[in-house]
This record gives structure tokens, C-alpha cells and sequence, in this order.
């Protein structure tokens, strides 16, 4: 299920534009040329995908990500990326649990 569309909108709202800048750059062309409107209209309202809760880590699969090879590489794993470079993966604001991506 998609993201209704005024609702992708309202993600970015709440994305710092540092989050966002790294996005962009990470999810590739065209994508990372467009604006803060843009990008939430055409890339999250066509997102299909689940969220589930394993042990501590909530867990965000994408059945159809645009360039989900190239998201993959940065967001799958997040928590085991964190940890390596000494960053406390788990979320205050998730009620202390971790964040954690796939993409198929």
C-alpha cells in the first residue's frame, strides 16, 4: 500500500533538510534534482511496501523502490552500519527501538 498523496507530502515536512539532502543523493538521477515537493509527490506515492516489528528493530520493506540497488547499499543493515561506526542505532522518538530498511 502507497502512501495517499497528500500524505507523502506531509513526509518531508518532517525530514530536516539534512535527511533530505542525503536522499537525494543517495537515491540517484533524476530524482536528486528535484524539490522538496517533487520528490515526495512522485517518489513516495508510488512506494508500495510493510512494516513490521522484529525483536527491537522496526523493519520498512519497499517492494518497488526506484534505484533500490542504490538505496540498498546505504539503508539496509542501518542499525549494524550505525554500530560499527559507534553511533547508538536505537530512535528516542520509536520508543527506543532501531530502524532497519529492505528493499525487493
Amino acid at each position: 500500500m502507497g502512501l495517499p498523496p497528500r500524505s507523502s507530502l506531509k513526509v518531508f515536512r518532517f525530514l530536516p533538510p539534512t535527511v533530505e539532502l542525503g536522499l537525494r543523493e543517495r537515491v540517484g538521477p533524476p530524482h536528486q534534482s528535484w524539490d522538496a515537493a517533487h520528490l515526495a509527490t512522485d517518489l513516495f506515492r508510488g512506494l508500495d511496501g510493510d512494516i513490521r516489528v522484529r525483536d527491537d528493530t522496526i523493519v520498512v520493506t519497499y517492494y518497488n523502490a526506484p534505484n533500490g540497488s542504490r538505496l540498498r547499499k546505504h539503508y539496509e543493515n542501518l542499525p549494524g552500519k550505525l554500530q560499527a561506526e559507534a553511533i547508538n542505532p536505537s530512535v528516542p522518538w520509536l520508543y527506543g527501538l532501531k530502524l532497519d530498511f529492505r528493499f525487493k
